[in-house]
């Protein structure tokens, strides 16, 4: 009797079509698996070189039986099958997931020992799903070549070392880069920075074998970011790293392809020295106070957070 090997429906003699699927009817189940494997590993041989040097006498019998004669396979590798016990064939990395999310025992699904290693170090754990709605009016960025007093005083309140900055920046006549929200409210966030030509590298860093070697790898003019500070209560919107990638890339567009963080302040929070690690920043000198980065490397810059007018600038 034939049988569809799609449908697993019995048909009477003299059917050659499935009139569910349309797939040709064959004389036994057992036969639609044998060419099922066979189309399988005429698959699988695709993947493989022809000249792995591996022992083949496994194919050459798994052909002899599932292929009709005449037909020979591409496969030169050894083809070792694997089985999960039974047992075991239930496990996966969605089900433990799934336990963790709800802090389920998962001991029954792997060794409890692994177990206190994901739990301990917060492995398995789901992406937020809330993600931002991202238009073209959620943030804007506001470029002030000469700060004002109040305005300075107004992003420098409550910083531990704020008359420092404060001073700094007014003395240094920084530029400041503004990121606002839609509404146009207070910033978001700041970054004071300026260019240094070759002949000013002595008097902002005080140190002539500094001023030498920056003036030799700097080939030119050099940014020198002199402060940085963002809203970090919203987890989902990394303001301090859209604030320093667009200082950097706007950086690239004034050919400026060396880069220095030196604060006014205290040295950075492990928070700004992960952020300028991640943008290329390398500390020199053994001083935690110096970060440099040479941006004629593309890895500078982090693509992920530009604006499309900054990428297209790019």
């Amino acid at each position: 009797m034939p049988w569809c090997p799609n449908c697993k429906t019995e048909y009477q003699d003299g059917y050659t079509v499935c009139s569910d699927c349309g797939s040709t009817l064959v004389e036994s189940l057992e036969q639609a698996a044998t060419e099922d494997a066979a189309e399988y590993i005429r698959d699988a041989a695709a993947s493989f070189p022809d000249d792995t040097g591996f022992e083949t006498e496994e194919i050459q019998e798994a052909q002899e039986e599932t292929l009709p004669e005449g037909k020979e396979l591409g496969i030169t590798g050894k083809v070792i099958q694997l089985q999960l016990p039974p047992h075991l064939e239930d496990i996966s990395s969605t089900r433990i997931r799934e336990n963790v999310d709800l802090n389920r025992d998962n001991s029954n699904l792997i060794d409890p020992v692994i177990q206190d290693f994901i739990y301990q170090n917060g492995l398995y754990l789901r992406d937020s799903q809330n993600k931002p709605l991202l238009d073209a009016g959620t943030l804007s960025f506001q470029w002030v070549d000469e700060p004002e007093e109040q305005l300075v005083d107004e992003l420098t309140a409550g910083r531990p070392d704020r008359e420092a900055v404060r001073s700094g920046i007014l003395h240094g006549k920084d530029r400041l880069l503004l990121l606002r929200g839609s509404g146009g409210e207070e910033p978001l966030g700041y970054v004071s920075y300026r260019y240094l030509s070759a002949t000013q590298l002595f008097s902002a860093l005080r140190d002539t074998g500094l001023a030498d070697r920056i003036r030799l790898r700097s080939a030119g003019t050099t940014l020198l970011i002199t402060s940085a500070a963002a809203d970090a209560s919203d987890p989902l919107r990394d303001c301090l790293q859209l604030l320093m990638t667009e200082v950097l890339a706007r950086a690239l567009s004034d050919d400026c392809i060396y880069g220095l963080y030196r604060p006014y302040g205290a040295p950075p929070e492990p928070d700004l020295e992960d952020l300028l690690t991640r943008q290329g920043f390398l500390c020199r000198e053994g001083d935690p106070s110096l970060w440099e980065v040479d941006m004629s490397a593309p890895t500078a810059v982090s693509y992920t957070h530009l604006t499309l007018p900054t990428i297209l600038l790019v």
